[in-house]
């Protein structure tokens, strides 16, 4: 390969791959593409635009301390450049397990609610994927919920990205209505079995992923009715 044509061809396959397997945690990961402007920050000033992008950010963000004030059922909800959250907690009336359903949209159309269920199948641009969140019920009290997480997704020329990191869930603040979703670290694996390029085999990178999210309501609300 020509010298010149060496850097071209390693673009190429980067994009390729953010293209297919973004999601906004695996953004963070070296030669990813970054989110477009999300209708968040349309019309917001750049003094706004700089309180959403910290409030976004994983790596930077310090975690708030755990609080005991308030509890967890009800609606949760966060946005950030280029994504939008949303949080369903409840304990099961007949068993007293803690479940929990997730809404995770993005400006790049991945688009999910997990509808209460700790296996959750879906289709991103054409390809199949999968998001677990299992709570583990025997170390989740009142005011903490620790579940394990594993996503994978599969993109084109037998690309894969999974992503693992326990999560440990708990409220902050004085009055308990904030929630802090952590998962520290958070594995993030590509796997390309028609590769382009010898080194785009197989990547690994370890991350952070810190959500913070405000209570929007105390019962569960539509996804269209929280005010984003």
């Amino acid at each position: 390969m020509h010298a010149l044509a060496r850097p071209l061809a390693r673009a190429l396959v980067a994009t390729s791959l953010a293209v297919l397997l973004y999601a906004p945690a695996f953004a963070q990961a070296p030669g990813t593409i970054q989110p477009r402007v999300s209708p968040a920050e349309k019309g917001k000033t750049a003094a706004e635009r700089k309180r959403l992008a910290r409030r976004g950010s994983s790596q930077r963000l310090k975690a708030p301390a755990p609080s005991s004030a308030g509890h967890f059922t009800g609606t949760w909800s966060r946005i950030a450049p280029g994504e939008r959250h949303a949080l369903h907690l409840r304990k099961n009336p007949q068993t007293g397990d803690w479940e929990i359903r997730l809404y995770w949209h993005t400006s790049h159309d991945f688009d999910i609610d997990t509808q209460w269920k700790a296996h959750h199948e879906f289709i991103y641009q054409g390809y199949a994927g999968v998001l677990e969140i299992k709570v583990d019920q025997k170390r989740s009290t009142d005011d903490r919920i620790v579940a394990s997480y594993m996503r994978r997704q599969a993109g084109e020329r037998g690309s894969e990205l999974i992503e693992t990191g326990e999560i440990s869930i708990y409220r902050a603040n004085i009055l308990g209505r904030t929630l802090v979703w952590l998962q520290e670290p958070l594995i993030q694996e590509v796997r390309v079995k028609d590769t382009l390029y010898p080194d785009e085999e197989f990547k690994r990178f370890e991350n952070r992923r810190i959500w913070i999210f405000d209570k929007a309501a105390e019962r569960f609300i539509a996804w269209d009715e929280i005010y984003w």
